[in-house]
């Protein structure tokens, strides 16, 4: 199993689990799920060993420093890939069509468009302008918030014309 199918899957029990958690676990779950994206190519016991080798290590020392680094007994530490704004263009992306893609779990749904969203804020002007083209909105709003708009209305509108060509029986 690849790290990318775990995150499905618990995005899929997120998403089966609406109404039954609180909005705050829902969110951590997907933020997870979302900070989980780095390692989409990873096998799942690749995946363990890292975070073994990190716990111990987070385990001796108990701090992970603001830049990621783990600071074990002796003063030496690994560092984690920095990320400057907790996600990239093509993990923006990538979300943004999975929520479309019939071999993801979960359905479309308001709640999935939001969480697709919710870490859009921490892109740049730039790079959200670069995540605008590829996903084929051409029109360039001035601010990060008409720029999620922007983004926000395409899948809705995805949304609905989604939904009519299955009531329609397509």
């Amino acid at each position: 199993m690849k790290v990318a199918q775990l995150a499905k899957l618990l995005d899929g029990i997120v998403t089966g689990l609406d109404g039954l958690v609180t909005n705050t676990n829902a969110r951590e779950a997907c933020d997870f799920t979302n900070a989980m994206a780095v390692f989409k190519d990873a096998s799942l016991p690749e995946f363990i060993k890292f975070f073994r080798e990190f716990g111990d290590e987070f385990q001796k020392s108990g701090k992970i420093s603001a830049q990621g680094k783990i600071s074990v007994a002796g003063g030496k530490g690994r560092v984690a890939p920095r990320r400057v704004s907790g996600i990239t263009v093509d993990e923006a992306v990538a979300s943004f069509n999975s929520i479309f893609d019939p071999t993801v779990p979960g359905d479309m749904t308001e709640v999935r468009v939001e969480e697709m969203l919710r870490p859009l804020n921490g892109l740049k002007v730039p790079d959200l302008a670069d995540v605008l083209n590829r996903i084929g909105i051409s029109e360039r709003p001035k601010t990060k918030a008409q720029m999620i708009e922007k983004i926000r209305i395409l899948a809705r509108n995805i949304m609905e014309s989604r939904y009519r060509a299955d009531s329609a029986g397509r």
